[in-house]
């Protein structure tokens, strides 16, 4: 569940896996893209973080996440930002 609103990202993390995971690291990106594909602007706005979400999460648990580009993406005419969340990776914890 990823909830995206000016460039603030909020959701849940949902533990399907038979043992506890922590430090789930997430790939964000922000790709810019252009409303005029055929002659777009020069600068290149776009970026991508990695975020780690640094909770355990039992088996079948969940833990709800939230984060705030700093510096915040820059306002600008001409496109717009579609920004993606996945999981990158994720430390299994057996006891």
């Amino acid at each position: 569940n990823v909830a995206i609103k000016d460039g603030k990202i909020s959701g849940e993390l949902v533990n399907q896996t038979k043992h506890a995971v922590r430090d789930v690291q997430l790939l964000i990106r922000h790709l810019w893209q252009w409303k005029n594909e055929f002659r777009p602007g020069t600068d290149e706005v776009g970026r991508a973080v990695y975020h780690t979400v640094e909770k355990e999460i039992p088996p079948g648990g969940s833990a709800p996440f939230s984060y705030e580009p700093s510096p915040p993406l820059p306002s600008r005419p001409g496109g717009f930002y579609q920004t993606t969340v996945s999981v990158a990776g994720f430390a299994e914890v057996f006891r």
